[in-house]
């Protein structure tokens, strides 16, 4: 699976009080200068989170040596962004992308829902529960472990929605 951006978590900038974004910004021109050379990247902010867009091909193990260079920088997650957040369309985007990263083999997991864009008919809890239902009935080899979960599956819902896993 080609990933497209990548969500970048950050440590103690996020602790930071109303300079915050002063730290934020200094970490994305650092971001852009690591990815300078590897590809066309648009680094960009929303909400206490930092996303990188890849514009054009680009090596992925390169980019995620160059990204772990970058000092601030917690954890590199790929994500797959799903423009239509149709629940049904969510589903499965959801499905497909946990189908290509692990396959037939069995595995536990959790699903974590944040729901930054409100308008979204669904709460966050709910998201998680019914998106845990979905793929347990669509991976028969998948079982639900909150306390000590295999893969932690994230789904962010935005303007777009944004799914990745730990």
């Amino acid at each position: 699976m080609k990933f497209k951006a990548f969500l970048i978590k950050y440590g103690e900038i996020g602790l930071k009080g109303k300079n915050r974004y002063l730290f934020e910004d200094a970490l994305m021109r650092q971001i852009r200068f690591a990815l300078d050379g590897a590809g066309e990247f648009a680094v960009n902010k929303e909400q206490g989170r930092i996303f990188v867009d890849a514009l054009s091909d680009y090596d992925y193990d390169e980019v995620l040596e160059r990204l772990g260079r970058v000092f601030g920088i917690v954890a590199i997650c790929p994500v797959v962004e799903c423009e239509d957040n149709s629940w049904d369309n969510l589903t499965k985007v959801t499905g497909d992308y946990v189908a290509s990263v692990y396959g037939e083999k069995p595995f536990t997991f959790k699903v974590e829902s944040r729901r930054a864009d409100k308008r979204y008919p669904k709460k966050s809890m709910e998201i998680s529960a019914d998106m845990g239902e979905y793929l347990l009935d669509r991976f028969p080899n998948a079982s639900v472990d909150v306390h000590h979960p295999q893969v932690l599956l994230n789904i962010e819902i935005r303007e777009k929605t944004y799914i990745y896993s730990l």
